[in-house]
């Protein structure tokens, strides 16, 4: 294992929200400092309507396009711009 890169010599590991996306790499010397960098609720829990609720917006598009809309909009770029070969 690599040194940490806060200077202790301990081998570091990452630091993960409890979803199990990594946050940031720690030691056992400079984790309790690096995990006062992040709200209490990334290590205890949290879903797509509690970030919808704490951040007042949602991050679903408000017009979404169908499939058939997506392929048409392609389609006429493609026909514009011709398609690279």
């Amino acid at each position: 294992m690599a040194e940490c890169r806060c200077g202790s010599g301990l081998d570091m590991r990452w630091m993960n929200d409890c979803q199990g996306i990594p946050l940031t790499q720690v030691c056992d010397d400079c984790q309790k400092i690096k995990m006062k960098k992040y709200n209490p609720w990334v290590f205890n829990g949290y879903d797509q309507a509690f970030l919808d609720e704490y951040s007042g917006e949602s991050i679903e598009p408000e017009n979404e396009l169908t499939r058939q809309q997506r392929l048409d909009q392609w389609t006429e770029l493609q026909d514009k711009y011709g398609t690279e070969k």
